[in-house]
């Protein structure tokens, strides 16, 4: 029988974004896909052995740790997202209110312009297919989730192996955010991607995934 492994997307993805994941280790798992936005309305996730996530993936997979989850791989987290009087590795909280306002003045914009610094500093790589339809509600849902959420004291207590995974360039999360999970986890191994942004699975597909394969499988 297959251990259980969830995929979790980050802001404004869906399972879309994160299927070729579950394709590559769909011959190893029983893989669950999960937006992100899905993941936040959930007050738990779903039993699972293990779980791949990114971004605010990373932060709800951490803070609704499931009891039977024995490893967790994060691609681009964070345990802060916003910048704090004592912590440099995030967001000015000001930019993410003034996408609030973004998001009900010019939705479509704001979207390009947050896919164009998730791929920086390679180039976006658009579907030809049409997007679908903006959930503006779950996408204010998660950027006040990752204005409020501060998980720094809770890190110290998460006992799994943690893969950590990021991009040097990465213009979402500074990669400091990495080194510093890196040195207040347990338990957990640090992979720098020089060159490479917050986009890694898209942009270095077959390192990422045999890194994820070597630490899972």
């Amino acid at each position: 029988m297959k251990k259980k492994l969830i995929i979790i997307s980050g802001w404004a993805h869906s399972t879309n974004a994160i299927q070729p994941l579950g394709d590559r280790l769909a011959n190893h798992f029983d893989i669950q896909l999960l937006s992100g936005a899905n993941a936040l309305k959930q007050k738990t996730l779903p039993e699972a052995d293990a779980i791949l996530t990114s971004s605010m993936g990373g932060l709800i997979a951490f803070e609704r740790l499931p009891a039977r989850c024995q490893k967790l791989v994060l691609l681009s987290g964070t345990a802060c997202f916003c910048k704090q009087p004592n912590y440099k590795h995030g967001t000015a909280p000001r930019i993410l209110q003034r996408m609030q306002k973004q998001l009900d003045q010019d939705p479509h914009t704001l979207i390009q312009t947050f896919f164009k610094k998730v791929h920086a500093p390679h180039r976006p790589s658009y579907q030809k297919k049409e997007p679908p339809p903006l959930d503006l509600p779950a996408l204010h849902q998660g950027l006040d989730y990752l204005r409020q959420t501060d998980l720094r004291t809770l890190i110290p207590s998460i006992s799994i192996p943690v893969l950590i995974m990021h991009g040097t360039q990465d213009q979402i999360i500074p990669i400091g955010a990495a080194q510093w999970l890196h040195d207040n986890l347990p338990q957990s191994e640090f992979i720098s991607y020089e060159g490479h942004g917050h986009a890694l699975a898209a942009h270095a597909f077959e390192q990422t995934m045999q890194a994820v394969e070597y630490f899972l499988v």
